[in-house]
């Protein structure tokens, strides 16, 4: 017939083929002998469009025939394949085109229902196409507004600092008169101080001391001389903060960490390294890892002291006006030296009194603001003509839907189509979204139904500000569940179905059912206390009990965060509780035995929640989640019957599965430590109980023991402590020491490259371990070189050396590798943060051999990420 092999492999469906065919450098216009055709049309009709797409960026032509005068536009139009549509036009295809009977597209389009393509059609005719076709090309010019986040605890000033950025020059000398310095009411200094000292890594606290605090997020945009920014003042209000996740760790940003310098300089420290810690837990780590292990994905951080005119340190001017502080500047080195390869950090602290904005100390601060801007903004997607008519629009559609500003994803690409633009295609449209979250101008929620906010500022104060409000927290029920009507009441101005899948896709709420009558629990509101008796030790319901638990830490210098995550782990317990009994509906309803069932097998789980804890049943199974008085570590504890020792583990592996998931969704960055509970004191129901760490159990495979030491002579045995004495489990275990070395965490891998990368006195760094490891062959490769290279981990190039020529190289060889190189703090760093067992997936051990050294902490790319 004279097809050629692209023709093949699109008139069979095969895209793959089809693309490798096209990028080995083909002929794309060669014509079927029989019907005329050239490949493009073949793709046209079968709906390939990443074809369709590479064709054309080749230079395909877009408007020829075949024998039966049809284009490939005809064919697209006749299929329904409206994306394909929508690109040949894109690149210039002739709507207007006739086939040997005299129809267009159009007409095709119409004869086969499809109404939206004909629409299509209609309206991109003319000299209308052309310009249609230029608002999607991009232009030379970055996007022109850029996120300034302001974080600090509460009475620290950010508002007042929004303020004075919107101040001109008139507005700052009216502002002088209205407000001198020292003016200030003396009698709201110290509720500002006891809130700032709530908002320190101290045990969750609700009360309010500054009776103006922000509520939520406030977003308003800003014109300054340092170009336009969309400034998002983040409350310092401590209930808010188990939400910001959502709007945190997006690095295309500034973000501003504000404190007082009328606090004490301990508090000051305290403040600063909180809010630093804060943020990089917000931040998922991307690979490589670069060196002394600092990441690929730094946030840019400016340091803003407030207060300035009533700092307890005296605070001299340099010659250029501008204040300097050996407090500050202390506090500077500080974070500096903490944060350095986490964190990209202004190495110039700003202490400025917000009632001046015309004051040096002002005006250096917005010059450092926009040389950030512009760096950002040079790694930014270019604009086009497509984002300014939208952002044109934009206060319109807010307008609209001033009660809702809520879109679908969907909804979303059909306002863009049918008001601006309908040539554009789902990756314009995607493209469009992403600048737009840059710009601050909308929200990305990710959920069972993707939704698009139109209004930042009404989600952050409106929503968000006003569930969590110190008004609404002592005014809601206790337990946090409401129905449907009483829901209504607390928004009456909002359709609460629909607000209620707002705050789903946040994963603030989560639907249940309650005696029969469907409610919405907000763990974030239920200040139930424990009831007693929840965790008896003499339990008829276990006459031979086993018990096993675990204890989740975060590291000592991320501080305690774990309390923000804990009602989102209640959202995720109830969560996975409905789709188990779905679940079990689903299985059940195909089954014919269900009506023999016994009545009391129907539902067998049960979750009962209250402030800060959770117990959650499973026919014979039970565990308890909660935290320490503290709030400095989570607590898992779970117990069976004797002969349920298996089940219990997989039931305490599910626990864990969950709260990981969450810290991984909500606090990327956080490095968690994770201790095995005595099963035996657990057993004993003492106060307190023994934890084992990490270092401790891989210490014992190390040294090849087969138990550790409880007290004194006493010891307990591993397949005890990590199997909760399952034979059956014990064979499925791997020991941590014989895991490949891809399963050490990102974390690991990072301390590791800061602990081998710099230059050793002696020589013990990583080219001494390239040689112990035996490649010291490929050290060439190593060597620091311009450009990218220089930047990546020389360590990290190491371990992933290593593995490519060893496989099967374990953290067991690593250890020894290390302590033949007498680096014992390297030695440590894997025993204090490594994994101390670990059941293999099947996915694990498939991918064991070629994983490298990324790690187990794979990046996520979503749309919603970049609302953060």
């Amino acid at each position: 017939r004279g097809s050629t092999a692209l023709h093949l492999a699109c008139q069979r469906h095969n895209s793959t083929i089809a693309l490798l065919i096209l990028n080995s450098g083909c002929k794309l216009d060669i014509m079927d002998k029989e019907t005329g055709e050239c490949p493009l049309h073949c793709a046209a009709r079968e709906g390939l469009l990443s074809v369709v797409q590479t064709m054309c960026c080749l230079g395909a032509n877009v408007d020829t025939t075949s024998t039966d005068g049809l284009t490939p536009l005809h064919l697209a139009c006749k299929f329904g394949h409206i994306e394909i549509v929508r690109c040949l036009l894109m690149v210039g295809a002739n709507p207007d085109v006739i086939n040997k009977d005299g129809i267009t597209g159009e007409i095709m389009a119409l004869a086969q229902g499809f109404t939206n393509i004909a629409e299509l059609m209609t309206t991109v005719k003319g000299e209308k196409r052309l310009a249609l076709i230029g608002q999607l090309k991009p232009l030379p010019q970055p996007i022109s507004r850029v996120k300034l986040k302001l974080l600090g605890s509460t009475g620290v000033g950010k508002s007042m600092l929004v303020e004075a950025l919107k101040t001109g020059f008139l507005g700052s000398f009216f502002r002088r008169k209205l407000h001198p310095p020292g003016a200030t009411s003396s009698k709201h200094k110290n509720p500002g101080k006891l809130s700032r000292q709530f908002s320190l890594p101290t045990p969750l606290n609700y009360t309010v001391g500054n009776p103006t605090y922000t509520k939520g997020i406030d977003v308003q945009t800003v014109h300054i001389a340092a170009g336009e920014f969309s400034i998002w003042d983040f409350s310092g209000y401590e209930p808010y903060y188990m939400f910001y996740d959502h709007f945190l760790g997006d690095i295309n940003c500034i973000h501003v960490v504000m404190f007082n310098l009328e606090d004490s300089l301990d508090e000051q420290i305290a403040q600063v390294i909180f809010w630093l810690n804060f943020l990089k837990a917000r931040i998922h780590p991307r690979m490589p890892i670069g060196y002394c292990g600092k990441l690929q994905n730094t946030a840019q951080v400016v340091l803003v002291a407030t207060h300035a005119d009533k700092s307890s340190t005296l605070c001299q001017k340099t010659s250029s006006g501008v204040h300097t502080n050996k407090d500050t500047s202390y506090i500077l080195d500080r974070a500096l030296s903490i944060f350095q390869y986490d964190l990209d950090i202004c190495p110039t602290i700003f202490l400025m009194d917000a009632q001046l904005p015309s004051s040096p100390d002002m005006r250096a601060f917005k010059q450092q603001l926009a040389k950030i801007k512009l760096d950002i903004s040079e790694k930014l997607p270019r604009t086009n003509g497509l984002l300014s008519a939208v952002v044109a629009q934009m206060p319109e559609w807010r307008r609209a839907l001033h009660a809702y500003p809520v879109l679908s994803w969907p909804q979303f690409m059909e306002q863009v189509r049918g008001c601006v633009n309908p040539l554009a295609s789902d990756d314009d449209i995607k493209l469009l979204d992403r600048q737009l979250q840059l710009m601050g101008e909308i929200v990305y929620l990710h959920g069972q139904t993707d939704l698009v906010v139109l209004s930042p500022k009404w989600l952050g104060v409106d929503v968000l500000g006003a569930l969590l409000s110190h008004d609404r927290i002592i005014q809601a029920r206790i337990t946090g569940c409401f129905s449907l009507d009483e829901f209504q009441l607390m928004y009456p101005a909002m359709d609460a179905l629909s607000l209620l899948q707002v705050l789903e896709a946040l994963e603030l709420c989560t639907s249940c059912e309650v005696d029969g009558d469907v409610e919405y629990e907000f763990p974030c509101l239920n200040f139930v206390e424990a009831l007693e008796g929840l965790w008896l030790r003499d339990d008829k319901r276990f006459p031979n009990p086993v018990y096993g638990g675990i204890r989740l830490y975060t590291s000592f210098q991320s501080g305690a965060q774990l309390k923000y995550l804990f009602p989102r782990i209640q959202v995720f317990l109830r969560r996975s509780i409905l789709s188990g009994d779905e679940q079990l509906h689903e299985d059940g309803g195909d089954s014919e035995d269900e009506d023999d069932k016994p009545k009391g097998q129907e539902k067998d789980a049960d979750l009962y929640q209250w402030h800060h804890g959770s117990k959650y049943c499973c026919a014979s199974l039970e565990g308890i989640i909660d935290m320490d008085k503290n709030e400095q570590y989570l607590e898992i504890k779970v117990r069976s019957p004797e002969g349920e020792r298996a089940n219990l583990y997989y039931f305490l592996e599910d626990f864990v599965n969950i709260i990981e998931q969450v810290v991984e969704n909500v606090c990327p960055g956080l490095c968690v430590e994770r201790y095995t509970l005595s099963p035996s004191q657990l057993r004993d129901h003492g106060k307190v109980v023994r934890s084992y760490s990490p270092t401790e159990l891989l210490r014992m495979q190390l040294d090849n023991r087969s138990s550790v030491v409880l007290s004194g002579n006493q010891k307990e045995d591993f397949i005890d402590i990590a199997c909760l004495g399952s034979e059956e489990i014990l064979e499925t275990v791997t020991l941590g020491m014989d895991l490949p070395i891809s399963h050490l965490t990102i974390h690991t891998q990072r301390l590791l490259s800061l602990l081998l990368d710099p230059p050793e006195p002696m020589g013990k760094d990583w080219c001494l371990l390239a040689v112990t490891l035996g490649i010291s062959d490929a050290l060439p490769s190593f060597e620091c070189r311009d450009g990218e290279s220089q930047r990546l981990s020389p360590t990290q190039q190491v371990l992933s050396e290593w593995t490519k020529r060893h496989p099967d190289a374990s953290i067991r060889q690593l250890v020894y590798k290390l302590k033949e190189i007498s680096r014992h703090d390297a030695v440590e760093a894997i025993l204090r943060t490594g994994p101390p067992f670990k059941v293999l997936s099947f996915e694990d051990q498939m991918t064991d051999g070629s994983a490298g050294t990324h790690g187990t902490n794979a990046s996520t790319n979503t749309l919603s990420n970049l609302s953060r």
